[in-house]
């Protein structure tokens, strides 16, 4: 009976984080990214069960996997932007990486992106917020003194990084 539950807990540790590791970021799974393992492609020895060895493994392949995507999406990212050949964004460079985002947006290159220009994108849930002189477009100003202004609330926000009086008290009595 232990066996059964170990091996039935081990699958369903493994469909949890294949699901969670198939979808794009930390939105979770998204129909098309999400590509079903079979039992028989981590079962290597063949006997019909995945022994918890063999579940290391397989979670080790998968954690390579993303490591080496995020690396090829880092080298991609640098071959773009990386003006001087540094190996990191400088200040500068990442100013440019902004202003071509926003161009990108700026459609009619009017300089602010209005109702219709942000239809369709993740700026618009989030337009009213945004447009904080009610002009109906967002410049490039606003869209960066939103985001120093949210870079303050690190920690405080949702259900996750929700703290309360009890992760403070902890916080304190640890110093």
């Amino acid at each position: 009976m232990k066996r059964k539950t170990t091996v039935l807990s081990i699958l369903s540790i493994l469909t949890l984080s294949t699901a969670a590791l198939a979808g794009p970021g930390h939105r979770g799974p998204s129909k098309a990214n999400y590509k079903p393992i079979s039992v028989a492609s981590i079962d290597t020895d063949g006997n019909g069960m995945i022994s918890f060895e063999e579940f290391l493994a397989f979670r080790t392949s998968l954690r390579a996997a993303r490591k080496a995507k995020r690396a090829a999406k880092k080298a991609k990212m640098l071959a773009t932007w990386d003006a001087d050949g540094s190996g990191k964004l400088e200040k500068s460079e990442r100013a440019m990486i902004r202003a071509s985002r926003f161009a990108k947006l700026d459609v009619d290159g009017s300089g602010g992106i209005s109702v219709a220009e942000a239809e369709g994108t993740r700026l618009a849930k989030r337009f009213s917020k945004l447009d904080a002189d009610g002009n109906g477009a967002i410049t490039e100003a606003e869209m960066l003194a939103h985001k120093k202004a949210r870079k303050g609330r690190k920690g405080k926000r949702g259900k996750r990084g929700k703290r309360g009086k009890r992760g403070k008290r902890l916080k304190r009595n640890a110093q």
